[in-house]
């Protein structure tokens, strides 16, 4: 058995078999959520900062993606969901196309 640490911003699935196994350690609910929508089968998935960024981007590149992401906890007013991993887990996202909003903490 071999155990690596794996910055995920290095990761490339194709460098991996199915049959290897993932362990992530998320403070984020966000990378929880990216992994439960790779898992899924979503086909593209977009990741983009704000509310703004997320409409145009699906206005003019991808009409046809589905809006996910929240604030403060709650799903935003004209999204298709909120960032909740189990909630996701259980629709049916094979081959969609995703803008998701990563929320970064705010320094104070």
């Amino acid at each position: 058995m071999r155990i690596l640490t794996i910055r995920p911003n290095l990761l490339r699935l194709s460098d991996y078999d199915k049959e290897d196994i993932f362990l992530v350690i998320d403070t984020f609910r966000a990378t929880s959520t990216l992994a439960v929508l790779a898992e899924s089968g979503v086909e593209n998935i977009f990741i983009v900062k704000n509310q703004e960024e997320a409409r145009i981007l699906q206005k003019q590149l991808c009409p046809g993606c589905l809006l996910i992401g929240e604030e403060k906890g709650l799903k935003i007013k004209g999204f298709d969901y909120g960032n909740s991993p189990s909630f996701l887990y259980k629709k049916n996202l094979e081959n969609k196309s995703v803008v998701f909003l990563q929320v970064m903490a705010q320094k104070h």
